[in-house]
């Protein structure tokens, strides 16, 4: 049915998928009234999940990654269940010129803020390449905040005549071939912070053009930091900074190499991060360069940073000797260090504004759980600001479990959002885990580590900030208080908050 209306939805096609055990899937196309039915079922937690022209792709109950599973079972009802479908919304427009002539050459990123924690954070969503008339289109979008990045090849003469053309070739007029396209953002402007933001409501169509104006390209070199000076360096990728968590593959430039240098032209303004590989075999090198190419000196991103903290191992897990990794946001580039005697560790390394994980590979079967001053948690990423020291608590034991479910007036509370919140959960930390109860009100919550939490249920919390320390702090003293040892599973049921 439409979420807005109430009116029955026909032609839209229902899946149904068993989410632990056989692989089961089967799918059903309504009629006129919007019904549908599965029979036969085995018992289990089904997913069930609808598309239809017009209408965002979603699974029952969704928010985001998550969904209400559906539980089919003796005694249990699953019958009846009343599938509200949003409006897909939609941003189409065209890319233009300096000359208003349409930009056949590029792409266009979706991006969509997201609220997390109180504060507000680009992801990406989409990209679409624009068409010989500079076309492009995003549909079936959820109704949310959205940001728009062009990023274009050249200029057409500049790709035709090069970026340095010789004397004897001919220029077209006055035309300056030594330029380039900025990355743009919607409506005009030059980075994600002064971007302009599209609302989306349900259903709403948006037209979002884009004019890019060539800027000056510039020269890059940068030194391959190798041992022996006339080795070419290997795997190079450049990669144009768009948000933190957000970067896309340089457009064609040209490369070439110096004596012990990389050199790279056509680059444009803004920040571009460069990685590349030395030596072969056990001498292999991986490098990774910042650079801001604004400034007027095309100078380093990269300030230099201390990362101190120290590991806890659970229920005897060795931690002296092990290595911990820092790796930069899609693992473009990766530091280590060992653990001392006494579990402490330390980075001090250059390091770029950006998105990091951290990872131990010794320990790659427990969760990390990571508490720390001088950054913040996105999802499962850090945000490290450079030259701003960090201290941060690792601990590492077995992956706990809590299942139960909710209640509300005595029966199953479907849909509600859950939350396990760990202690001293003002701190910046990755200990927080959510989930959505199923159809009879039961949840489950994976990869816990190990520690004391208080567990709460709120009926509408998917609609709050649920991240932020205001909204756990509203409901955490109402939770129950729970221990989770180290591969441990605890049973717990919860009543329902509003």
């Amino acid at each position: 049915m439409d979420a807005a209306s109430g009116r029955p939805l026909g032609v839209t096609e229902v899946t149904i998928g068993l989410i632990v055990g056989k692989n089961l899937h089967a799918a059903y196309a309504t009629g006129a009234d919007g019904k549908f039915s599965f029979e036969g079922l085995p018992a289990g937690r089904y997913q069930l999940s609808v598309k239809r022209r017009g209408y965002a792709p979603q699974s029952y109950k969704g928010h985001d990654e998550y969904w209400s599973a559906i539980v089919v079972g003796p005694g249990l009802k699953s019958e009846d269940l009343r599938f509200a479908m949003s409006a897909g919304a939609s941003i189409a427009g065209r890319v233009f010129d300096e000359r208003g002539d349409p930009v056949r050459d590029g792409t266009v990123l979706l991006l969509r803020e997201v609220t997390n924690g109180g504060r507000r954070w680009l992801t990406r969503i989409d990209s679409e390449g624009f068409d010989d008339l500079g076309a492009y289109r995003f549909g079936h979008l959820e109704p949310g905040v959205y940001v728009l990045a062009v990023i274009a090849q050249r200029p057409w003469y500049a790709a035709l005549y090069g970026v340095h053309p010789t004397a004897a070739e001919v220029r077209p007029g006055d035309m300056d071939t030594n330029v380039v396209y900025p990355v743009t953002f919607y409506p005009g402007a030059m980075d994600a912070e002064a971007a302009g933001r599209i609302t989306l409501t349900a259903g709403e169509s948006a037209t979002a053009d884009v004019s890019l104006a060539p800027v000056a390209a510039r020269d890059v070199s940068i030194k391959t930091e190798s041992d022996d000076p006339t080795a070419r360096p290997r795997m190079i990728f450049a990669a144009l900074y768009i948000a933190d968590g957000v970067v896309e593959t340089l457009p064609t430039t040209t490369l070439g190499f110096g004596r012990g240098s990389i050199e790279i032209g056509g680059v444009p303004p803004g920040r571009v991060d460069l990685t590349w590989t030395t030596g072969t075999g056990k001498n292999a090198q991986e490098h990774f360069k910042s650079l801001n190419s604004s400034e007027g000196d095309a100078g380093s991103s990269i300030v230099m940073t201390t990362i101190r903290g120290v590991v806890e191992g659970v229920s005897g897990a060795k931690v002296t000797g092990t290595t911990v990794e820092l790796r930069v946001d899609e693992g473009r580039k990766t530091y280590s260090t060992v653990v001392g005697p006494n579990g402490e560790f330390e980075f001090h390394e250059e390091l770029v504004r950006g998105l990091y994980t951290i990872e131990m590979p010794q320990l790659a079967d427990m969760p990390l759980g990571v508490r720390g001053k001088g950054m913040s948690f996105f999802d499962e990423s850090m945000e490290i600001q450079p030259g701003r020291d960090v201290e941060m608590k690792i601990v590492a034991g077995r992956a706990g479990r809590v299942r139960g479910r909710v209640v509300k007036s005595g029966a199953g509370a479907e849909g509600a959002f859950v939350a396990l919140v760990p202690e001293k959960f003002e701190d910046s930390n990755n200990l927080l885990r959510v989930g959505e109860t199923d159809s009879a009100g039961g949840f489950e919550l994976e990869k816990i580590v190990p520690g004391r939490y208080r567990l709460i249920a709120v009926e509408d919390g998917w609609n709050a900030d649920w991240r932020s320390v205001e909204f756990l702090r509203r409901f955490v003293g109402g939770g129950k208080e729970l221990e989770i040892g180290a591969g441990g599973v605890v049973t717990a049921e919860a009543e329902a908050m509003k």
